[in-house]
């Protein structure tokens, strides 16, 4: 028995290092399987064996409660990983990219606007995996309506545990916010409010007593039909929070639509080779290679690849810049080039031209490193001379630097600053 007990406690210890390893996986390995969640259930699996081997040999329920702590740590370490964490390319990154600029500005606090919005854009595109984003609020609070009531006595009361959920899910809307990692919107508060609520309520029941049967080793009689219904309830709820999970993993990365470059040129086989032009810029292959940069689109998980100049040909709307990669592309300003380099968030560029006789397209590049790069591209209208003003404003809203140009502009549309 002596043994017995020293390997439960074993397999209780190892089934909680994946959950340490899982978290310092590049990202991109959580989105080509399930290995994620499965991890997350055979951790689960082992510890609640290891608890109910414990409980039961040294006669003791304590054990079982014991557990049920490890699995509300567990719940909230995946709940933050999923909503936080596990959003940018490292979770070492995350913290790099806080921000605290603005902050009322990138936050919806208008209830059931952005569902609105959200249920148009399904309408209009008949893309109806967005919805599953609400559907996602509504289940991923659903174990704090089982775990805090028992964990915590206060709980038990409506309005406390109330309170408590709508608090965390403050706290999980405000680090997207900072971090940038998604942003503050009062329809996911309201969402994962509700869901945990009703299931507040449902697990006052019968199938809350299915579960504290299993999970405390507690015996309630209950009748078989009760038993019954309970236990598919709770197959409903456990199969939705793993698809919910599945759907959290996966929808950054199953993008609705998304565009990539392939270069299959080995190769450089003389001079730049132009292709493509649009309003401020002209766009080059850096030799010839025209015929072996393809451009790949993902579309609903549909695969098309196609010749980027013969894709250009068809889609004259289509935006470049955003494309531009100088390993394989590089873009050459049609006008005059500005360019504002500096360290820190929060800064941005305005501008304003006293004589429109010219155009401006502006560009921005943010580093990890809190390097921003702002590009602005200045083409020609009509003759005449204006003055463009440009301002460095801070988080504060305050000019940091100021920058006149006086631009004149030719007969020939030549621009001299």
């Amino acid at each position: 028995m002596k043994n017995y007990s020293k390997s439960s406690l074993a397999m209780i210890i190892l089934s909680l290092f994946p959950l340490l390893f899982l978290f310092f996986l590049p990202k991109n390995l959580y989105h080509k399987s399930l290995i994620f969640l499965l991890v997350f259930i055979v951790v689960c699996l082992f510890l609640y064996l290891g608890f109910r081997n414990l409980s039961r040999y040294k006669n003791d329920k304590k054990y079982m409660y014991w557990g049920l702590k490890i699995y509300f740590g567990i719940y909230l370490f995946l709940l933050y990983s999923l909503t936080v964490f596990l959003r940018n390319d490292h979770p070492l990154l995350l913290f790099q990219n806080i921000r605290f600029d603005n902050l009322l500005n990138r936050m919806n606090l208008i209830p059931f606007s952005e569902t609105i919005h959200l249920i148009n854009d399904v309408m209009a595109t008949k893309n109806y995996s967005a919805l599953f984003l609400i559907i996602g609020n509504v289940f991923v609070f659903i174990p704090l309506a089982y775990f805090l009531p028992r964990i915590f006595k206060k709980e038990k009361h409506s309005l406390i545990f109330l309170l408590t959920v709508v608090l965390i899910s403050i706290s999980i809307e405000f680090l997207q916010l900072i971090t940038l990692s998604g942003t503050f919107d009062i329809d996911d508060i309201i969402y994962n409010s509700t869901g945990a609520f009703l299931f507040f309520k449902l697990f006052q029941t019968s199938v809350g007593s299915v579960l504290d049967s299993i999970l405390l080793g507690q015996n309630k009689r209950i009748s078989k039909e009760e038993c019954f219904w309970s236990i598919l309830i709770l197959i409903i709820v456990i199969v939705s929070l793993c698809f919910t999970g599945y759907f959290y993993l996966y929808y950054d990365s199953a993008t609705v639509y998304e565009i990539s470059i392939i270069n299959t040129s080995k190769e450089c086989l003389g001079e730049k080779e132009y292709f493509h032009e649009d309003e401020f810029y002209r766009y080059y292959f850096p030799c010839q290679m025209g015929n072996d940069v393809f451009i790949r689109i993902n579309e609903n998980k549909k695969i098309t690849k196609i010749l980027l100049k013969d894709y250009l040909k068809k889609h004259t709307d289509f935006s470049m810049i955003n494309l531009v990669d100088d390993k394989v592309i590089f873009a050459e300003p049609k006008g005059y080039e500005i360019s504002f380099t500096y360290f820190g968030y929060g800064k941005h560029v305005e501008y304003e031209i006293k004589n429109p006789i010219v155009q401006i397209q502006e560009s921005m590049i943010i580093n990890h490193n809190a390097l921003i790069e702002y590009h602005f591209i200045v083409t020609p209208l009509q003759k005449g001379e204006t003055i463009v003003n440009f301002n460095i404003v801070n988080i504060e809203g305050n000019i940091e630097e100021n920058k006149i140009y006086r631009i004149n502009v030719d007969n020939n549309l030549h621009i001299q600053i």
